[in-house]
């Protein structure tokens, strides 16, 4: 009666595996509007209007992503062995 279980239990499981999984997470006439429009998933729920073009969306400030600020850790880091002097590890953080 278990052996049956674990069977029927492995069975429903591998066909899940089997089961067709979505490529795409978005429509592609709605991806082809954000394209058009300029805007994002989440500029649009911040008010960028996608049945409006890239240049009404601009003047009203959704054209360009606002820059990132820099890391106060960017650049080559090396630690060292403090009696020895040699090398432990090198990183670079951009």
């Amino acid at each position: 009666m278990k052996q049956e279980k674990r069977i029927l239990l492995a069975a429903v499981a591998a066909s899940g595996l089997f089961l067709p999984l979505a490529s795409h997470a978005i429509d592609p006439a709605y991806a082809k509007k954000l394209e058009k429009s300029g805007c994002t998933q989440l500029t649009e729920l911040k008010g960028c209007d996608i049945n409006k073009s890239k240049a009404e969306n601009a003047k009203a400030g959704f054209g360009t992503a606002p820059a990132v600020a820099a890391s106060p850790y960017a650049g080559k880091w090396v630690a060292k062995n403090p009696g020895t002097g040699q090398t432990a590890a090198s990183q670079q953080v951009v």
